[in-house]
């Protein structure tokens, strides 16, 4: 047995099939400036998930995918269960996520739980540190991560995909394309399911909630002469129920009904070589229904509706423009109509509305060396808080083949949501009331990133990069009243004067041999409130991530070992809530995943995989489930 990990091991480098993978995919982006670019010469920094890393780490969801993903922290906010992405130290609030470059509709308290995001049809997934404002607006202050969807690549297409393991945990996807002269179309769907965990045994409550999920989507796209449109509707709905027990011992069943629906339509017209004109519609609606009942009483019983209703449109110019080097040069206009109807704001609804102009220019000032600038600015005109300027400016340098150095300087901002405006929202099962600040002012931030890359060689690439981020007007959460007996926590809004972000990262991807790779990476992160000299909450100041893949042509296997090393985390004191200086740091944690795959057939195989392999996680700051092992089959045709 000792032996084994070592014979497939020189196995595996003895693989006498070279491995078709380089160092840096290159591939076409579109994130960074909402307009077509190779990966490899971008002005800003742009990272890619492509779908095969998305397949062999096994992840069901996108918040799988990104827990051991260098340089992207996971935020999990206990009392509302749900997991957000953290970017340059920033919590979810400030991380925009897109699907096909529309906004996902359906944020809890500024988050967008990750965890509804199914990777069923994703075919890359595409992430921009830093600030985004320039060309997305509100949100994007830390970045932006956008999900790409799959079009089909032959004349017919299927696959499916199941799985069963602990947790009784079953997860069943399949879907089917079709790539034709004049269109293409692609209809999937999928199921998910799994019993709730708790990680106290000692009380009644449960951490994890039970879930049932199911989603189904349809996409078609054509290209009749100059014109290339396409569409996208999809509806998801997830069941999510648990126990939660008061502080005053009362007992509660909870359960959650979300559904979202989401339809987008774009169409590019190309009236000559260099000029592209995009348009765009997007449409979302998301409802949260909430239910609590109280055990054998009925005083507290609680039942909610609330509906999201977002409404885009968008129109950009691209034009190509030779001369004096090449200019890239885009002008473009979005709106925005975003209500919420829920008897957790304070008056019932509410209305915002958003207009915008932007441009932006890349310019190839020398192609010998390299030298390219990208420039842009935004104005945004917000309904509640008037204009609000996106300036950014970026710059990346070649000074030789294989290095590309970058730095981009860009100032964002983010409007307050309504629930951060005007929630009033109880909860005594876990005994707790938000109310919302409709004082809240809008946030900005200045934000400077340094960035290089080196690709020493088909097998070896090395990246590091440096930022800061300045922010005014910060929004958190604080404590206004602690618990007493008879009456929960009372949590609010304020506008904190000022804090900042700053941090380093360095990753490597390394081909060790003909059939395996390493990725590692290792991230600094300092976030403060500048008055008060505190770290920010929830942060870990170190973490290093690592993830060895392997394929093995021979025997059609598959495989990779994932693992993050998180560092300790500043909480605030629970049992001094009165000081506001008082901090409870966390203990390190490691969160690992297995999976390894063999395809006995050119049709169909076997793969079994592992989650939390050290069965990190606590009830109180890290409701991660616990160590599970699935076992599953997947067709493609």
């Amino acid at each position: 047995m000792v032996l084994l990990p070592a014979v497939l091991l020189l196995s595996l480098a003895a693989d006498p099939e070279p491995a078709p993978e380089t160092a840096r995919p290159r591939e076409t982006v579109v994130t960074a400036t909402r307009t077509p670019q190779r990966s490899d010469e971008v002005t800003v920094p742009t990272e890619v998930i492509t779908r095969r890393e998305i397949e062999v780490s096994g992840a069901r969801d996108l918040a799988e995918l990104l827990e051991v993903y260098p340089g992207v922290e996971i935020a999990r906010d206990v009392p509302v269960r749900t997991s957000g992405v953290r970017l340059l130290g920033l919590d979810p609030e400030y991380v925009l996520v897109l699907i096909d470059g529309e906004r996902v509709p359906g944020r809890f308290g500024g988050t967008l739980d990750i965890e509804r995001l199914s990777l069923r049809d994703v075919e890359r997934i595409e992430i921009v540190k830093g600030p985004s404002s320039v060309v997305y607006g509100s949100d994007a202050m830390g970045g932006v991560i956008n999900l790409i969807t799959h079009r089909p690549q032959r004349p017919l297409e299927a696959g499916a995909r199941a799985s069963y393991g602990g947790r009784s945990e079953l997860d069943l996807r399949g879907g089917a394309g079709a790539m034709l002269p004049w269109m293409n179309a692609t209809l999937g769907a999928g199921f998910r399911r799994g019993d709730a965990f708790d990680l106290d045994p000692s009380t009644v409550a449960t951490t994890g909630s039970a879930l049932d999920t199911w989603d189904v989507g349809a996409a078609v796209s054509g290209h009749p002469g100059p014109v290339d449109l396409g569409a996208r509707l999809h509806y998801e709905r997830r069941d999510t129920s648990g126990i939660d027990l008061a502080p005053s011992g009362a007992v509660f069943d909870r359960r959650n009904r979300d559904e979202a629906f989401t339809a987008n339509a774009r169409a590019e017209f190309k009236p000559d070589d260099p000029t592209t004109v995009t348009a765009r519609a997007a449409f979302g609606l998301f409802r949260d229904q909430f239910q609590q009942d109280q055990r054998l009483a009925r005083d507290l019983d609680l039942y909610q509706d609330a509906r999201e209703q977002l409404v885009e449109a968008g129109l950009q110019l691209d034009r190509r423009i030779l001369g004096a080097g090449t200019h890239l040069a885009s002008v473009g206009t979005d709106g925005l109509i975003e209500t919420l109807r829920s008897p957790r704001l304070s008056t019932g609804y509410g209305l915002r509305y958003r207009g915008a102009l932007y441009v932006q220019d890349d310019w190839r000032v020398l192609d010998q060396p390299r030298v390219a600038v990208a420039g842009g600015v935004r104005a945004d005109l917000d309904s509640q808080f008037g204009p609000n300027l996106s300036p950014r400016i970026a710059v990346r340098c070649d000074p030789r083949p294989g290095l590309a150095l970058r730095a981009s300087l860009g100032g964002g901002f983010r409007a307050p949501s309504f629930q951060e405006l005007l929630l009033r929202f109880e909860n005594p099962g876990v005994g707790y009331v938000v109310e919302g600040n409709p004082a809240l002012q809008p946030e900005h931030s200045r934000g400077l990133n340094v960035s290089a890359d080196w690709e020493v060689n088909d097998g070896v690439l090395l990246s590091a990069g440096a930022y800061r981020m300045d922010l005014q007007e910060l929004i958190t959460i604080i404590t206004l009243q602690e618990a007493t007996p008879d009456t929960p926590t009372r949590f609010g809004y304020e506008n904190t004067s000022r804090a900042f972000s700053q941090g380093l990262e360095l990753s490597s991807r390394v081909r060790l041999f003909p059939s395996i790779w390493l990725d590692a990476a290792y991230t600094l992160a300092d976030a403060r409130d500048l008055d008060t000299g505190l770290p920010l909450e929830g942060r870990a100041v170190h973490r290093a991530t690592a993830r060895l893949t392997m394929r093995y042509r021979r025997f059609n296997l598959d495989g990779s070992v994932g693992a993050a090393l998180v560092g300790p985390r500043a909480f605030r004191d629970p049992t001094n809530l009165a000081d506001p200086t008082a901090l409870r740091w966390t203990s390190p944690y490691v969160n690992a995943d297995a999976r390894i795959a063999w395809r006995p057939w050119p049709f169909a195989g076997v793969f079994v995989y592992a989650t939390n392999l050290f069965n990190a996680g606590n009830p109180i700051d890290l409701p991660l489930a616990p160590r599970g092992f699935h076992a599953g089959l997947e067709g493609t045709l």
